[in-house]
C-alpha cells in the first residue's frame, strides 16, 4: 500500500480511521470529455492563473476527515473555516 510506504495512517475504510473520501457519479464520468471542461482561473491569493478541470455532476461530494468539504457543486461551510486535514512535509 502506498500509504504504508510513506508511513501514513490512511487508506482504509474502518471504524476509527480517518475518513477522506470522494464520491463520484459513475454515469456522469462515463461521458466526460476532459478537454471540454479544462479552463484557467485567476487566483487573487496566488497572483496568477491556475488550470482547473471541474466538470459538472461528476464529483458528488468530498469528505475530509469525515467532514463534508464539497457537496452539490459547491464548497461547504467547513472548507476554509475549519481545520479538516493536515499538511504533510517531505522527509
Amino acid at each position: 500500500e502506498p500509504a504504508e510506504i510513506f508511513g501514513l495512517d490512511v487508506g482504509s475504510l474502518e471504524i476509527g480511521a480517518q475518513a477522506d473520501m470522494v464520491l463520484i457519479n459513475p454515469d456522469a464520468l462515463d461521458g466526460w470529455q476532459p478537454d471540454q471542461t479544462r479552463k484557467l482561473e485567476y487566483r487573487e491569493i496566488f497572483g496568477h492563473e491556475q488550470m482547473v478541470n471541474r466538470p459538472e455532476g461528476i464529483v458528488d461530494s468530498v469528505y475530509i476527515n469525515g467532514v463534508v468539504a464539497w457537496k452539490d457543486g459547491a464548497a461547504q461551510a467547513a472548507l476554509g473555516h475549519q481545520t479538516l486535514g493536515r499538511a504533510l512535509r517531505a522527509a
